[in-house]
């Protein structure tokens, strides 16, 4: 059976981010829309402290995958992930 394309994808992109990052994603909540405030491990990022996917559409209390840059100091917030 052939692996999904996207599946395949995704499980390259986890496999690089893995050994240059060392497994960092977090999970967050978004705590404020404007300006945008997402919480994560006990603090609070501003909008300035945030890259945005500009694909990504979410509100107030939703969840989403954090991607830390090197120096902690700067996140991507890369999608909106919910439970099924």
């Amino acid at each position: 059976m052939e692996e999904n394309p996207y599946c395949a994808f995704i499980n390259s992109l986890r496999k690089d981010m893995d050994e240059r990052m060392g497994n960092s994603f977090r999970l967050g909540t978004v705590k404020r829309m404007s300006p945008l405030t997402v919480e994560t491990s006990g603090i609070e990022l501003e909008s300035e402290e945030l890259s945005v996917n500009p694909d990504v559409t979410f509100e107030r209390g939703d969840s989403v995958v954090l991607l830390p840059f090197s120096d902690n100091q700067k996140f991507i917030l890369l999608c909106k992930v919910v439970d099924r």
